[in-house]
């Protein structure tokens, strides 16, 4: 039995870590924009045989060509007065963002994955638009995910759910209006427990996982960076930190380097401390102050990777 369980637990790893270089290689020599869907999912028929390989180039494509646009992520898509201008009016709209997505190369969260949704269906794959609750900023630390404000995309390879955010895969909001590319695989068929760091859908069974809705309210703030390492910050666990009489916050690793280049800073004292991680026992301190430390962030390799609440 316990040979068996082995087994299983190494060839799902194996499902999350396949390399894709040599798909996102011939995805890289694509055209960067197109007048018509089905021209690039001709494309990735023609290059591209298995599911996972044609999943990974939409994934590819779309998150190495599209850009984000929240200048029209606050705006409605559209009215209506009966259920079948409704049915008319979002096929329209979602032909439109598709369009504007592959020719403009700009999209909404909700344009990234009805782009995926419709590469996929055209190549042959199963594919849903799911939409729900992206935890993106401390303001979002400790808030119930009762709003919806991101979707992503499930996608059925080999008749199992894999995840796939092509949004979070393309870059980062460095400001308003100010959008920076960085290509982020961690974001394709991630781990349902890892997606669920920052990710809560409306519907619960899209979790696929058991984790819930008070572990998701409870979580810090994880970032990119944090999703696509190999390490584990195992403590503190909970989003919200009581500052111990001493100030000092033990913040411990797992299958960390402890030669990385550690840093935290708190909003009151706003600059970067060193963080020297201890080689026997993975973990580091941070010095905080009571009085005017509310936020601790750590910071690796010049990265955000988490940010904790301070009380």
């Amino acid at each position: 039995m316990k040979k068996i369980t082995l087994l299983f637990l190494l060839l799902s790893a194996a499902v999350y870590s396949q390399d894709f270089s040599t798909v996102d290689a011939t995805v890289s020599s694509y055209p960067h924009s197109f007048t018509d869907v089905n021209q690039l999912a001709q494309l990735i028929k023609k290059d591209f045989t298995s599911e996972n390989d044609k999943a990974r180039a939409i994934f590819s494509w779309i998150a190495q060509n599209v850009q984000f646009d929240d200048v029209q992520s606050g705006k409605a898509a559209f009215t209506y007065k009966t259920e079948q201008e409704r049915v008319q009016k979002e096929k329209k709209y979602k032909a439109e963002i598709v369009t504007k997505a592959l020719k403009d190369n700009k999209a909404t969260s909700r344009g990234y994955t009805e782009l995926f949704e419709k590469l996929c269906n055209e190549v042959g794959l199963e594919c849903v638009s799911i939409v729900g609750f992206l935890k993106a900023s401390p303001q979002d630390i400790g808030k119930s995910p009762v709003t919806v404000n991101h979707s992503w995309n499930a996608v059925k390879i080999k008749g199992e759910w894999r995840f796939a955010d092509a949004t979070l895969g393309a870059g980062i909001m460095v400001g308003p209006g100010q959008f920076r590319a960085n290509f982020n695989d961690s974001y394709f068929f991630t781990a349902p427990d890892k997606f669920f760091l920052n990710h809560y859908p409306n519907d619960e069974k899209w979790l696929l996982t058991k984790k819930t809705k008070e572990e998701f309210i409870n979580l810090p703030l994880y970032y990119g960076e944090y999703i696509k390492a190999d390490y584990t910050i195992t403590e503190p666990s909970a989003a919200v930190v009581t500052i111990p009489s001493d100030g000092e916050i033990i913040i411990k690793f797992k299958d960390a380097n402890p030669y990385m280049a550690v840093y935290y800073f708190t909003d009151g004292a706003n600059k970067l401390e060193y963080l020297e991680i201890d080689a026997n026992t993975m973990t580091a301190k941070a010095k905080v102050n009571k009085e005017t430390d509310h936020y601790l962030n750590i910071v690796i390799d010049q990265q955000f990777v988490v940010t904790y609440i301070l009380k």
